[in-house]
C-alpha cells in the first residue's frame, strides 16, 4: 500500500488519466490532521473529543469504481487541518489532492497595508485564520 502526506493545497494541470488511479472496490481512507507523528504519518491526537466513541477523528473513507477518472468531495462533515495522508493506495497510484477553503461569506470591514513585507503576511495569515474559524461552526475554540 502506498502512503501519500501532504500539505499542499495547489493542483497541478493535468489532462484526464488515460486508467483509473485504482482498480474498482479499492477502499482508501483519507485522514486529516494538524500533526506528524515520530514516523513521519498524520496523527489525530490532538483532535478532541472523548476518545470513549472509539471512532477514527478526521478520516474519511472512499471507494473506487474503477470507471475513469474520478472525485472525492466529503459530505456533511468539516475538518480543520494541516496535513492529510491517504492510505490503501496501490503503489503505482497516481493521484491528485486539493484542499478546498470553506468559511461563511463575510465581506471584510476593513484592510492593513504597511512597507514592511513580514507585517503583511503577518496580517495575511491573521485574515486567513479568522475566516477558517468561520465555518459551519466556530473553530479553534479551546476545550471547556
Amino acid at each position: 500500500m502506498a502512503n501519500a502526506c501532504t500539505t499542499s493545497a495547489r493542483t497541478p494541470p493535468a489532462g484526464p488519466p488515460s486508467r483509473p488511479p485504482a482498480p474498482a472496490g479499492t477502499k482508501v481512507d483519507i485522514k486529516q490532521g494538524e500533526t506528524l507523528d515520530a514516523n513521519g504519518e498524520v496523527s489525530t491526537s490532538k483532535i478532541s473529543f472523548a476518545a470513549s466513541v472509539g471512532l477514527p477523528r478526521q478520516t474519511n473513507h472512499y471507494t473506487f469504481n474503477g470507471a475513469g477518472q474520478e472525485s472525492y468531495t466529503p459530505h456533511f462533515n468539516y475538518a480543520g487541518f494541516r496535513y492529510a495522508e491517504i492510505t490503501g493506495l496501490p503503489a503505482d497510484a497516481k493521484v491528485t489532492v486539493a484542499a478546498q477553503a470553506v468559511h461563511t461569506d463575510v465581506p471584510a470591514a476593513g484592510s492593513f497595508s504597511t512597507s514592511d513585507p513580514l507585517l503583511n503576511q503577518i496580517q495575511s495569515a491573521v485574515s486567513q485564520t479568522q475566516l477558517n474559524d468561520l465555518g459551519v461552526h466556530p473553530g479553534g475554540l479551546p476545550d471547556p
